[in-house]
């Protein structure tokens, strides 16, 4: 096999057109930038802490990552870095200099704030990504580094009634009524608990259930709850008129974090005279036996007589 060799002036053309191809694959390649992948010349990210925790109960929660930059040589005698920061959650980040000139290797420092809505339920963790690019004549380098933020939970109850004031006839019943919301940003638990004046207690009222527990309420969630109070049969009845029902729910989550996070709901119990309650009173003071028509309707009268007269020391100053 032979080669083909071609005449002076077509081999002469060759080269020319082959040497200008060169010339022009060189200048592209030089106008590119080439990324730096060597390490003492690539740009370097670092964040001082890569988890923080925000507060988000009474306002926006704010934390601030730190964070370093820099290259361990220099290709030029100064480079610039742009950083750029993004969370996948769509909080709100800030960089306080975006743009970063690196004369030397000393390492440049940066702060990124991210904002975290008030309210935001405490299982949602954001993942921040912080990504930097190095410019100088010739050539880049990219660099990224990640962060963490959680949410703190808290916790908080709403306690809201229908009715505060409670109108209870003597040997008769009503009924406690409440609502009540986790307004923390946590699953949480709660133990109710009722507690009565000294009143009402020395006078054989009673309150049933006197306790309760709710479990598992998600951030927002209602819960309703009942009990009925019975009056007891004492005549002592204070001029003051009421007597006051106390019902306390408690966070037990909080309590599990060694915090105490309660709130307390007051009712006002008025007792009650109504013919049928005295009725009983004088049937309960009559001797056995005296069953007599006009035993009856004399305890009618006096009734009415006793009504008067409780209704009147109920409005009485003391």
């Amino acid at each position: 096999m032979s080669w083909i060799q071609p005449s002076g002036a077509l081999g002469i053309f060759a080269i020319l057109v082959l040497t200008s191809l060169l010339a022009c694959g060189m200048v592209t390649a030089l106008a590119r930038p080439v990324e730096a992948r060597c390490g003492s010349m690539a740009l370097n990210l670092k964040l001082d802490q890569t988890n923080l925790t925000a507060r988000v109960q009474s306002s926006d929660g704010a934390v601030t990552f730190t964070g370093r930059a820099w290259v361990d040589r220099l290709p030029n005698e100064r480079v610039v870095v742009t950083l750029n920061a993004s969370i996948d959650t769509g909080w709100r980040t800030e960089i306080d200099n975006s743009t970063l000139v690196l004369t030397s290797t000393v390492r440049c420092y940066f702060c990124v704030s991210v904002s975290v809505p008030r309210g935001t339920f405490s299982n949602v963790t954001g993942k921040l990504v912080l990504s930097g690019r190095l410019d100088a004549n010739g050539y880049y380098s990219l660099a990224e580094t990640k962060g963490f933020v959680g949410v703190e939970p808290y916790y908080d109850i709403v306690l809201e009634t229908p009715r505060p004031i409670l109108n209870i006839p003597l040997w008769g019943s009503g009924t406690i009524q409440l609502t009540l919301q986790n307004r923390g940003n946590s699953n949480d638990s709660f133990s109710l608990a009722v507690v009565k004046g000294q009143g009402l207690a020395d006078r054989g009222w009673t309150i049933e259930p006197a306790v309760a527990r709710f479990d598992g309420l998600l951030p927002g969630e209602n819960r309703s709850w009942k009990a009925t109070i019975t009056a007891g049969s004492g005549l002592d009845i204070p001029r003051s008129g009421a007597h006051n029902v106390n019902v306390t729910l408690t966070s037990m989550n909080a309590s599990l974090s060694n915090r105490t996070v309660a709130r307390s709901l007051v009712f006002s119990a008025y007792p009650e005279m109504s013919p049928a309650s005295c009725i009983r009173v004088l049937e309960a003071s009559r001797p056995q036996g005296s069953d007599n028509p006009g035993n009856v309707l004399v305890a009618l009268l006096a009734a009415a007589v006793l009504m008067t007269l409780l209704r009147r020391r109920r409005h009485e100053p003391d």
